[in-house]
């Protein structure tokens, strides 16, 4: 059974459904083509929330913005689906234990590099944009870079701004909790 090594996790559930449903607006309006905040909040998931449910949380916020903003290729959707639970993952490993600075840098830049992987793969394998040859793909992967620096660019400062967030939020909170307690 996977253990959360974070002790406040029974303080997370109305945060995560706030930040589901701000990840979920901010899809909705105008931005750079994947310069999102779903990245960051694959990691924050992945690093707070015990792991059966902390992949659902990027699939859900996926699913119900794409649903308002209109579904597209079924094999590309799986794709970024895909990249954004796997992202979890590194949220998990990297960000768990500590999330200093340098950490969050190396998680962000290795989400936005893991997404771009995993979904330019399957922009290449549906086939729609591109021959299933490897020159389609090293195409695909050279065509993706415009999107990858978007990628980095998002999941970096969205993930401070999160997690710098969060710890202020919180040390606030234990200070107004250690007044009360006095």
């Amino acid at each position: 059974m996977d253990k959360n090594p974070n002790p406040h996790v029974n303080d997370l559930p109305m945060l995560v459904y706030g930040l589901i449903v701000l990840t979920i607006i901010s899809r909705l309006f105008p931005h750079p083509f994947n310069f999102t905040s779903v990245g960051s909040l694959s990691l924050f998931a992945g690093a707070f929330l015990p792991l059966q449910v902390a992949w659902i949380v990027p699939i859900f916020t996926l699913f119900v913005s794409d649903a308002m903003t209109g579904f597209y290729n079924p094999v590309v959707m799986a794709f970024v689906y895909i990249g954004f639970a796997c992202c979890t993952l590194i949220g998990r490993s990297i960000l768990a234990r500590s999330q200093n600075p340098i950490r969050l840098f190396i998680s962000s830049l290795s989400s936005a590099i893991t997404f771009f992987i995993i979904s330019n793969f399957g922009v290449w394998i549906c086939g729609d944009y591109y021959p299933i040859t490897i020159d389609g793909l090293v195409n695909c992967y050279l065509r993706g870079i415009p999107y990858l620096k978007n990628t980095i660019a998002g999941d970096v400062l969205y993930s401070f701004f999160l997690f710098g967030s969060y710890q202020l939020i919180r040390t606030a909170l234990s200070k107004t909790h250690t007044t009360y307690a006095k």
